[in-house]
């Protein structure tokens, strides 16, 4: 995979986590004790360590089965703050220990790939699995933190939101999971055309993002 779509890629999360963080922003941000960690690595064999290219695209299959379940989460955050039960928003919660769970693992690994002679490309390579993979992390932390507490809240004070308030944020939502979904089958593919068109949303879902934030305020 070439140093190019990496850094898209990373770049991608990193936009996306904005938006999603401001959304939430308003209501409970604090994160309570995570559960027991059950999502383990399928393709990171130490084995493979000595031979750092197919090392690589263990991590890269990895970095896609994170994402993917980062991608499960979001999709399910929006609907269960909305409306969840109090098992529902705790299952959403112990997803996010799924997620870093897998996190750790690959940043472990990838610790220990650093210690073998790589090539320069490699190395490059490597850094952005780092960065990326810290990025889909921060995604779940922010379903945890943000939509976990806040969907708790609402069922503790008995809160409904209005349809209009849904809508907006539906919206939103609707869009953020494609741009997630789209940028890690850009990643898996390699595909920079796709990277480009995701990255070209942009703006769309800054928009978005502002015509919420204004409903919020009124």
């Amino acid at each position: 995979m070439t140093n190019q779509i990496n850094i898209a890629n990373t770049a991608i999360l990193i936009w996306f986590v904005t938006p999603l963080v401001w959304f939430v922003r308003k209501i409970v941000p604090d994160r309570p004790e995570t559960e027991q960690l059950v999502l383990r690595p399928k393709h990171l064999d130490a084995i493979l360590l000595k031979s750092p290219e197919l090392a690589l695209e263990g991590v890269s299959m990895e970095l896609h089965r994170l994402g993917n379940y980062a991608l499960q989460m979001v999709r399910e955050s929006l609907p269960i703050l909305f409306s969840g039960t109090e098992e529902e928003l705790k299952s959403l919660a112990r997803m996010d220990d799924n997620v870093d769970s897998l996190h750790v693992s690959i940043i472990n690994y990838l610790g220990n790939l650093s210690q073998e002679n790589l090539l320069p490309e490699q190395s490059d390579r490597l850094h952005n699995y780092i960065a990326i993979a810290n990025n889909i992390e921060s995604i779940g932390d922010i379903v945890q933190t943000n939509f976990v507490e806040s969907g708790m809240s609402r069922l503790k004070y008995d809160l409904e939101m209005s349809e209009s308030t849904q809508e907006v944020l539906s919206s939103l939502h609707e869009k953020v999971c494609w741009a997630i979904e789209q940028s890690m089958q850009a990643l898996s593919d390699d595909d920079k055309k796709l990277s480009r068109k995701v990255s070209k949303a942009k703006p769309e879902i800054n928009r978005l993002a502002v015509q919420a934030e204004i409903h919020l305020e009124q």
